[in-house]
């Protein structure tokens, strides 16, 4: 049997990783440099969907150096309960807007649109704030976001989107070669009223390279989704609760002189509402 190595990287400094350099040229004895990193080196994320990623590649890589894969370049393996595997579907008419003042924003952007080629991508924020329940604010994280007067715009902009209720969308950049940094940086370069508003409140989608990337589209499908159902719920949560108290306050006029006892949903999921006389 062919033997093979898989190397794992956990990139995350905070989590106990390190540099995939300082990994191969400072800790790893110098005989084992070639057979442990002359493959391709899988990257090891704290994050569930990416160790599921992960997990797959390893599996992968083992299996082709086995006698039976030997002849094998690639193996399509599938992993339960990984978002590329179940699916994810948009709502009708989903959309993000994406500002100018957000360096190589758009091409994120598009990036997900091409997993999602029913996303619209919108470039004035006028239009975007007109929609209801499908329109996100794209911010894409990276070391420019912030900076300079683009910095104050795009700021300006959050504000305005934040204040008419429109959700945002966070994607951090993960992969060095697109201007990736440490999520800590935001607490800096982002105006401290943003960050009080709670702008960073919700989870980040984090943008990862290699292999991962595509899950990390799928991801941001998946916030995008969600965020859409957790809005139509509300919604017609909100108009239940009206209907009912409708109902009651005209059950009140009507029965005047009498108390309410009891509201209620009966067998056809309709409002009763059970009245006594004041003594």
């Amino acid at each position: 049997m062919t033997s093979s190595s898989s190397a794992r990287s956990r990139p995350e400094a905070d989590k106990g990783g390190a540099p995939l350099e300082t990994l191969r040229d400072l800790e790893c004895p110098a005989d084992l440099v070639q057979p442990v990193f002359s493959a391709d080196v899988i990257r090891w994320h704290r994050i569930f969907v990416f160790q599921l990623v992960s997990l797959k590649l390893i599996a992968e890589q083992m299996l082709l150096a086995s006698p039976a894969y030997l002849h094998k370049k690639s193996l399509p393996l599938v992993v339960r309960r990984e978002l590329v595997e179940r699916g994810v579907q948009l709502p009708v008419g989903a959309s993000v807007y994406v500002s100018a003042a957000n360096p190589a924003a758009d091409a994120a952007a598009q990036e997900v649109r091409a997993k999602f080629p029913e996303l619209e991508i919108l470039s004035d924020l006028g239009a975007a704030l007109s929609r209801t329940f499908s329109t996100h604010f794209f911010l894409y994280l990276t070391k420019d976001t912030f900076r300079g007067r683009h910095g104050l715009r795009l700021a300006e902009e959050l504000r305005k989107a934040r204040a008419a209720g429109m959700p945002v969308l966070l994607i951090h950049e993960n992969d060095a070669s697109k201007g990736s940094c440490s999520f800590s940086q935001f607490f800096v370069s982002t105006p401290d009223d943003l960050i009080e508003g709670g702008l960073y409140k919700d989870l980040a989608v984090p943008f990862m390279d290699g292999a991962h990337r595509e899950e990390s589209k799928m991801l941001a499908g998946a916030k995008l989704s969600a965020h859409r159902e957790k809005s139509r719920c509300c919604h017609q949560l909100t108009r239940a609760f009206e209907g009912i108290r409708g109902r009651i306050a005209r059950g009140r006029r009507i029965a005047r002189g009498q108390r309410m006892r009891e509201v209620r949903l009966d067998e056809n999921r309709s409002v009763r509402v059970t009245y006594t006389l004041e003594t």
